[in-house]
C-alpha cells in the first residue's frame, strides 16, 4: 500500500487572567487530515521498488474553539465596561504542494477564520488569510519567494464611547473591525547554495623597523 490518510485530534485547554482586563476561558480542538506514506517494512527494503515521487501533497484541517470573555471592549469605567459573551471561532484549512523536482516547490493555502461573539454582535468578524510561496534551486543559488494577504470582513462601524466626566474632561474612543484592515506582504530571497570559500590573503606582514625586500 503505498500510501494512507493520516488524522490527526487535539484538543487544549487554556485560562488567561489579566488585570483590569477580564478573565477568558478557551477550548479548541483540530482536525487535520493529509496524505502520508505507509512505514516501510525492514524486510522488504531491498527487494520493494523505489517509491514513485509525489508531486501534489493535498492537505486540509479545521480548528472550532469556544471562549468567554468577560471585558470584550476592555473598559473597565465606560458606558460598554465589562461586557461578557462567549465567542465561537471555526478556522478551516486547505493546502496544497506541488515539487516537480527540486528546482521548485510550491506552496499554496487559505485558511479564513470565522468569528461570533453570541452577545456582542457588532464584533463579529470573517478573517480571511491566504499564502503563495515558492522556493527551490538553480544552479548553484537558491531562491524563496513568499506571499501572503488577509482582509478582515467585519462591521465598518465601531462602538462610540466616553470616559468619566464628559467628552469636555474624558476621552473618546471608536474602532472599527472591518473596512480597510487588509494588508499585503511579500519577499523574495535569493542566495547561493555553496558560496565559494574565502581567496587565500597574501598579504604582507610587515614589522615595525624592518624592509620589506621585494
Amino acid at each position: 500500500m503505498d500510501g494512507r490518510r493520516q488524522r490527526t485530534f487535539r484538543i487544549t485547554f487554556a485560562i488567561q487572567v489579566g488585570a483590569g482586563v477580564g478573565l477568558a476561558l478557551l477550548l479548541s480542538a483540530t482536525v487535520a487530515v493529509s496524505r502520508a506514506q505507509s512505514p516501510a517494512n525492514p524486510a522488504t527494503i531491498e527487494s520493494a521498488a523505489p517509491a514513485k515521487r509525489r508531486e501534489w501533497r493535498p492537505s486540509a484541517s479545521v480548528t472550532a474553539s469556544e471562549s468567554f470573555d468577560s471585558n470584550v471592549f476592555l473598559q473597565d469605567v465606560t458606558g460598554i465596561a465589562r461586557r461578557q459573551s462567549f465567542v465561537t471561532a471555526v478556522a478551516p484549512f486547505v493546502g496544497v504542494e506541488w515539487e516537480p523536482g527540486s528546482e521548485l516547490l510550491m506552496s499554496a493555502n487559505y485558511s479564513p477564520e470565522i468569528v461570533r461573539y453570541h452577545s456582542e454582535p457588532t464584533e463579529n468578524h470573517n478573517d480571511h488569510r491566504g499564502n503563495l510561496n515558492f522556493d527551490g534551486k538553480l544552479g548553484d543559488a537558491s531562491y524563496e519567494v513568499l506571499n501572503s494577504v488577509m482582509w478582515i470582513d467585519g462591521s465598518t462601524v465601531g462602538p462610540t464611547f466616553t470616559g468619566p466626566g464628559g467628552t469636555d474632561w474624558g476621552y473618546v474612543g471608536d474602532y472599527a473591525l472591518g473596512g480597510d484592515n487588509s494588508s499585503f506582504t511579500g519577499t523574495i530571497t535569493i542566495e547561493p547554495v555553496n558560496p565559494p570559500p574565502l581567496a587565500n590573503d597574501d598579504t604582507l606582514l610587515v614589522q615595525s623597523g624592518k624592509p620589506v625586500g621585494v
